[in-house]
This record gives structure tokens, C-alpha cells and sequence, in this order.
């Protein structure tokens, strides 16, 4: 009885040790993903403000 409590108190902490690492990772990941995006999305930004710039200055 004892050693199927053991084991079943393994399992349980294997199995929400793995779940919260998976969450966390997730989360650092999507965390990052946000900030390439926000880069990405500044940069492009910048970038097309920067060419509408340009091709006001050269047509005017």
C-alpha cells in the first residue's frame, strides 16, 4: 500500500513538475515571440515611415 501511495505521489509531483515547467516555458516563449513582433512591427513601421519619406521628398 505504502510503496502504490509512493509511486503515485512520484507520478502526480513527475507530472505537475513537467505541466508547470511546459506552462513556463510557454509562457517565456510567447513572451518572446511578443517582443520580436513588437520589434518586427516597430521596425516596419519605422521602415515604411522612412520610404513614405523619401518618396514625398523626391516627388515634392
Amino acid at each position: 500500500m505504502a510503496n502504490g501511495k509512493l509511486v503515485s505521489w512520484i507520478t502526480l509531483w513527475f507530472f505537475f513538475g513537467i505541466s508547470g515547467s511546459t506552462v513556463v516555458f510557454l509562457g517565456f516563449v510567447g513572451m518572446i515571440i511578443m517582443v520580436l513582433k513588437h520589434q518586427v512591427l516597430s521596425n516596419t513601421l519605422v521602415h515604411s515611415l522612412l520610404i513614405s519619406e523619401n518618396h514625398a521628398r523626391k516627388t515634392g
